[in-house]
């Protein structure tokens, strides 16, 4: 009987031990997937469609992340400025894919830097008002975001008549101008103006509520950009002075709304998850469709039923989550 080495003895168990590896690790052994935010780590939307995503590449690619802080800037200069430094992280880098989530990076990376790129790219939560978007771009694919605007506006049609006039009241940055030009173009479709109020600090926030009681009913845009803004201090102040209808599309502002119509951010990670994997698996981007979200969830906060009143419908009380 030949003698079996103790090396190749020990090759043989190796050998054995890579059939027992299962086939998606060695797939995603070196492949690398990026994603980078519009905004920072612990922005709510976006830190939503971060753990999805890492949920549906867990198995798929090592991942990493880089955040543009776009939600705090005001100046467009230093956006390009944080543009630049993921550029300078995908050449270095050299991701198979880059998933680059809101309407910021979308902009300001993908269709600046890599519109021509071979670099595959999937961009998720930006919505239509991004020019460049309008011409896709054939590196990438990406599912477009739809605020569930129309439901504020059918909502404010059925509770306030006549309905001539809304406020927007957002930050003082570029992605709430944006907005605002979203109720406004959908406000043409129902004979209403929407006019824009933007602050810089909370006070300013606060004068801006105060001056938009004189219109037929109020949407809260985000937050995020205004310097000194005290939870307490806010949701007091709304509660004194919100007498209209009071709607908004953020889930973290419901603190200071009546009512909420909201996206799901993970429908948007799912989705560009699910689609990332197929890059990664050979498909190229200029194949696989863009799309629109579909969901939506509907929040009521009770303590500005004694200060507004408007008359919710039933349907709706009862389909809504209530906020404590």
């Amino acid at each position: 009987m030949p003698k079996v080495s103790k090396n190749n003895a020990l090759n043989t168990i190796l050998v054995l031990l890579l059939f027992l590896v299962p086939i998606h690790v060695l797939q995603a052994e070196g492949k690398k997937c990026l994603y980078v935010s519009s905004f920072h780590p612990d922005h709510p939307s976006s830190k939503r469609i971060e753990a999805e995503l890492k949920r549906q590449l867990r198995n798929s690619c090592k991942f990493e992340e880089h955040y543009l802080d776009g939600k705090r800037s005001r100046e467009v200069s230093a956006i390009r400025m944080q543009a630049l430094l993921a550029k300078q992280k995908v050449d270095s880098w050299k991701p198979d894919v880059v998933i680059v989530s809101d309407n910021i990076a979308s902009k300001y990376l993908l269709a600046e830097h890599f519109g021509s790129s071979k670099i595959p790219f999937v961009f998720c939560g930006a919505n239509p008002a991004v020019e460049s978007l309008k011409q896709p771009h054939p590196n990438a694919t990406g599912m477009i975001e739809l605020p569930p605007i129309q439901p504020v506006f059918d909502l404010a049609r059925k509770t306030v008549i006549p309905l001539k006039k809304g406020a927007y009241l957002g930050a003082d940055t570029e992605a709430e101008r944006t907005h605002l030009l979203r109720y406004q173009e959908t406000g043409k479709k129902y004979d209403v103006t929407v006019d824009g109020f933007f602050a810089t600090t909370g006070k300013g926030w606060i004068e801006n509520l105060k001056a938009a009681q004189a219109y037929d009913f109020i949407v809260l845009g985000s937050r995020e950009g205004i310097d000194r803004w005290e939870p307490t201090t806010m949701i007091f102040a709304s509660q004194k002075y919100s007498t209209k209808l009071t709607l908004t599309n953020n889930q973290w502002m419901m603190l200071y709304a009546l009512i909420g119509f909201t996206k799901i951010p993970e429908e948007q990670g799912a989705w560009a998850g699910r689609v990332a994997k197929e890059i990664l698996n050979g498909a190229s981007p200029k194949d696989i469709p863009l799309t629109s979200n579909r969901k939506f969830a509907v929040f009521i906060n009770p303590s500005f039923k004694k200060t507004i009143p408007v008359e919710i419908p039933k349907d709706l009380e009862m389909s809504a989550e209530y906020i404590d």
